[in-house]
């Protein structure tokens, strides 16, 4: 029994693990935008392909990562993520060398696909092993994790990313590091005999009829698409709006606020955890929605320090969006509910397509102008909140 009790131990311990891995490879993404910008001399509309690269690879692989885990096992998943992070940071090594645009872009394609991969596969062995009473507080331990990842990788990647001029300076430094790591946990779950759990039988298979039937899943796809580009646009174009309103900053000083912003969006993650307890989701989903408005107003309209963390203070209001409206949208779904989910993963599809606009706005007027992008979403947002949620009972029968 007490070995049992270690090997679980150990296998939350591995599979906590992950969560910090696939913060350092998304929340690095910013600070990448910025360094192509001045290394290539891009617009803003084309260093902004960053985040699409990475989103997109979550939106293609969600469909071929359910199939490939439902026919193996989640570790199996797990250790093909770890491999893809290997292979993607590689080449982003060996694209540091050529120093082709492009070639950048494809190793953040590859990395993506692996974090595509440890993400499904770890939120759910993280539940599914051990007593199913204290799932939820193994999940909320474990994504503890992924925001102190978020806030490691925004500090340690502006000092390498930030230390040289031009694209042969330490900008692979943070993916050998993702390698280094990945080789490590790949022998770590090879020597330790852990847990064994399969994956549900049955194959994600595409079923649009499943959009139709339910109003309020349509709805909070569409929401979830909109604040996943929220998101990226905050985050991919924080260091333009610092170069504007604070433009006698560096980029090493610029990234402090960028790194308070995810320690932000981290202490929201439990402080809306805890008001969740006492205000109904959409209720505090609509709060939220309506001051990140305020602010990025605020943002747009002011100048200086006022509106620097007006824009970090978005962070904290974006840290509950993403998980509400993930369970508002799957609310009242039974037999649908796996094909509900993958629908909901493939929205992050938004962080593709809507920092590139907000690139275009940018270059075409000014970067203030671009915030019209991000208000957008998350009027959409608002709006789910209070009307878009709502499921009847035709629906659901």
């Amino acid at each position: 029994m007490d070995n049992n009790n270690y090997r679980q131990n150990l296998a939350i311990l591995l599979i906590t693990s992950l969560f910090f891995m696939w913060a350092l490879t998304s929340t690095i993404n910013g600070e990448l935008i910025k360094h192509f910008k001045d290394s290539f001399h891009l617009s803003r509309f084309h260093a902004g392909f960053v985040d699409s690269a990475y989103y997109l690879a979550y939106f293609i692989m969600a469909i071929p990562v359910g199939i490939i885990i439902s026919k193996s096992t989640y570790k199996c998943g797990i250790y093909i993520g770890l491999i893809l992070f290997i292979v993607g940071s590689l080449l982003f090594y060996l694209a540091n060398i050529f120093a082709v645009y492009a070639f950048f872009l494809i190793a953040v394609f590859v990395i993506a696909s692996g974090a595509t991969f440890l993400e499904t596969c770890a939120n759910t062995y993280i539940l599914k092993i051990g007593d199913p009473t204290t799932a939820a507080r193994r999940l909320n331990f474990a994504q503890s994790w992924n925001g102190l990842g978020a806030v490691f990788a925004s500090y340690y990647g502006a000092k390498m990313i930030f230390a040289g001029n031009s694209t042969n300076g330490h900008i692979y430094t943070p993916y050998l590091l993702i390698c280094v790591i990945s080789i490590i946990l790949i022998g770590a779950f090879l020597i330790t005999k852990l847990p064994t759990i399969k994956s549900d039988n049955d194959a994600i298979k595409i079923n649009w009829s499943v959009l139709l039937r339910y109003r309020h899943l349509r709805n909070g796809v569409i929401a979830q698409f909109f604040y996943v580009g929220l998101q990226a646009s905050i985050w991919g174009y924080f260091f333009f709006y610092t170069s504007k309103k604070l433009p006698y900053l560096s980029d090493i000083q610029a990234s402090k606020y960028f790194q308070f912003s995810f320690v932000l969006f981290m202490l929201g993650r439990f402080i809306g955890s805890f008001l969740l307890s006492y205000f109904k989701p959409p209720k505090l989903l609509s709060v939220y929605a309506v001051i990140t408005i305020i602010l990025l107003i605020c943002t747009g309209l002011g100048s200086g320090q006022f509106a620097i963390y007006s824009l970090v203070l978005v962070s904290f209001f974006m840290s509950i969006m993403y998980p509400t409206i993930f369970s508002l949208s799957l609310k009242h779904i039974n037999t649908d509910t796996k094909i509900a989910a993958t629908y909901m993963v493939m929205a992050v599809i938004g962080g593709a397509i809507i920092p590139p606009i907000l690139g275009l706005l940018s270059d075409m007027h000014s970067i203030n102008f671009g915030l019209i992008v991000p208000i957008v979403c998350a009027i959409i947002i608002l709006y789910f909140s209070i009307f878009g949620h709502h499921c009847t009972i035709k629906e659901v029968d």
